[in-house]
């Protein structure tokens, strides 16, 4: 088993100085190898392979993550691998959060040891199709409303940007439409938005439920909406 970080930060001088010397870690397939991920937090790696390192667990350090957005990590094949929380990448060093926000393409498709919740730049990354996250991923989670008001600028500014139209959301999980308090709440320009529709056809999506807003409403008894055929229950 790896040492914690702890362990490693009590270490002696000359220890860490080596310690903090690799820059390239290639482990791979060292099967046997337990621990936490998070034991590599303080190192300036370049690259990390930790290919079929079955036993290795943990939330990654932003050091780490970076790495693996970057294309120079990897941990297919590792034990459940979490991405770190969004506390955790704006605690993050300038230089650390400068290299994420400069990313502008990740595939971490077949990484099925995958899971948690996607920083805001990654997530924009995903609605502009810049992002795999499709085939044989675990479970990652969409950043809540407040982290992604809570996001830079230039993040919200990109959010914004995104044209109408270019969602597809057929084959997730249960997607419920919002609440006329959450549609009342909405910008201005959001409303406007959904009032200029002026035809709707959502015939296939069997994962859409909740009650419709009362424009989308309106235009479904004008026989100009299209929830019948193999949606859920609207």
């Amino acid at each position: 088993t790896m040492p914690s970080a702890d362990a490693m930060a009590q270490a002696s001088p000359a220890i860490i100085d080596r310690f903090q010397a690799i820059k390239k870690v290639d482990l791979s397939r060292m099967s046997n190898l337990a621990g936490d991920i998070e034991s590599l937090k303080d190192m300036p790696l370049t690259s990390c392979n930790l290919y079929n390192c079955k036993k290795l667990t943990g939330v990654m350090p932003p050091n780490i993550f970076v790495l693996l957005l970057e294309g120079k990590a990897k941990f297919d094949g590792c034990g459940t691998i979490t991405m770190p929380s969004a506390d955790a990448m704006a605690q993050a060093s300038p230089a650390i959060i400068d290299r994420v926000e400069a990313i502008e393409k990740v595939d971490l498709s077949g990484m099925s040891n995958l899971v948690g919740v996607m920083p805001p730049h990654i997530f924009v990354l995903l609605l502009e199709s810049k992002a795999n996250f499709l085939s044989g991923c675990g479970t990652i989670t969409m950043p809540s409303a407040d982290a992604m008001a809570q996001a830079s600028p230039a993040i919200i500014d990109r959010v914004q940007a995104i044209e109408q139209g270019k969602a597809n959301l057929s084959g997730c999980g249960t997607i419920t439409m919002p609440s006329a308090d959450a549609m009342a709440q909405a910008s201005p320009a959001i409303i406007d938005r959904v009032q200029a529709i002026e035809q709707v056809d959502l015939s296939g999506m069997s994962n859409l439920a909740g009650v419709m807003p009362p424009h989308i409403f309106v235009l479904l008894l004008e026989s100009k909406a299209n929830f019948l055929s193999g949606c859920g229950t609207i």
